[in-house]
């Protein structure tokens, strides 16, 4: 059995899309790639980060994705003074550094998370209250 490992066929459609995708990366404007399943959005937003050098991360949605999964939450953590420390999600993450982020599946995000992203990007910075 042969395994296939990350390929990605060049067609001039598919180098036109990612074109478009490294223009708003580079713009600092975010991108969203809407359409059908399979139609190789996600994977032409990571083809697009790995021709500029530009790291990524990836967060898959679903209905019970939560705030703290995507900003972050308090862990435990012996090595800290009180036992607890803030350990960061994907998205203040890629915030924080400069990454690129892709939010994959963000339809099926619960609309509270979805207006802790708009809020974000409207304002500037990451914010949120713990429960």
């Amino acid at each position: 059995m042969s395994l296939i490992v990350d390929k990605f066929i060049k067609t001039s459609q598919s180098e036109q899309r990612i074109q478009k995708i490294i223009d708003g990366i580079q713009s600092g404007i975010p991108v969203l790639l809407e359409g059908p399943t399979g139609t190789s959005k996600t994977r032409s937003a990571k083809k697009a980060c790995e021709m500029i050098n530009q790291k990524c991360i990836t967060l898959n949605f679903s209905s019970q994705t939560k705030i703290e999964d995507l900003l972050g939450q308090m862990a435990r953590n012996s090595d800290q003074f009180g036992g607890f420390s803030f350990k960061k999600g994907p998205y203040s993450e890629a915030y924080e550094k400069g990454y690129c982020l892709i939010l994959d599946e963000i339809n099926l995000a619960h609309e509270t998370v979805l207006q802790s992203i708009e809020a974000s990007l409207d304002l500037g910075f990451l914010s949120f209250d713990a429960p």
